[in-house]
């Protein structure tokens, strides 16, 4: 078992490596689950009818610098955290290509059945170890709705969180849902507690300035 937070992919001891690093102004992030592949997470990770769709597809994709955001369904809102920073990037619903170094990743999924089941088979496809340059920071849930999630779908969340290394669950924010990707800007200036929290943390274990600024160009 490696230690917690180091990249179980790269020797500690080799040029390569890059491990989270802490700032002193406030507490390290802390995984609140598996940092390496464990295939024993199947059984744990299965759904509410006890499957998981098929494992998340790869493929190539651009070169790119950064952290990756995957989508893990149509609608998660992949495009819509990729506009609060410019060191996220899209990973069109696809692991990172491999590029012969760690890649920093996270999964966005929306928190319905539908999202909950994907971000698991993303889940076991990484504890799997099937993409081993993948370097998982975490989960990012969107709401699907406003208000309360239902006891169902809350147990699904916190099942789903004990296959990644730690989750960040943003709240509702009614001004997304007017976000359109590449027409209109998203406005990074004045984010929900929780969403800073996450970009802050992203910063944290990467030691990128994730917090500053938005990345799209204004609505044309």
């Amino acid at each position: 078992m490696s230690e917690p937070g180091a990249n179980p992919w790269v020797d500690p001891g080799s040029e390569e490596y890059v491990g989270p690093q802490s700032d002193a102004g406030r507490s390290p992030v802390v995984a609140t689950g598996p940092t390496q592949p464990h295939p024993g997470l199947r059984s744990q990770l299965g759904g509410m009818t006890g499957q998981v769709p098929a494992m998340a597809p790869s493929g190539p994709r651009g070169p790119g610098q950064g952290i990756w955001v995957v989508g893990v369904h149509g609608g998660a809102g992949e495009s819509t955290i990729v506009a609060l920073s410019p060191h996220l990037q899209q990973a069109d619903h696809r692991w990172p290509p491999r590029r012969g170094r760690s890649e920093w990743c996270v999964l966005v999924a929306r928190t319905n059945a539908a999202g909950l089941h994907n971000a698991r088979a993303a889940a076991i496809d990484y504890a799997a170890g099937h993409e081993p340059h993948v370097m998982l920071l975490g989960l990012v849930l969107i709401p699907d709705a406003p208000g309360k999630l239902p006891k169902d779908l809350a147990r699904e969340v916190t099942r789903t969180g004990g296959g990644v290394p730690r989750v960040w669950e943003l709240p509702w924010v009614e001004a997304w849902r007017y976000h359109a990707a590449g027409y209109t800007q998203l406005d990074a200036t004045d984010l929900p507690r929780p969403v800073k929290k996450m970009l802050a943390d992203l910063a944290e274990l990467t030691m990128l300035d994730v917090v500053d600024g938005s990345k799209e160009n204004p609505a044309r």
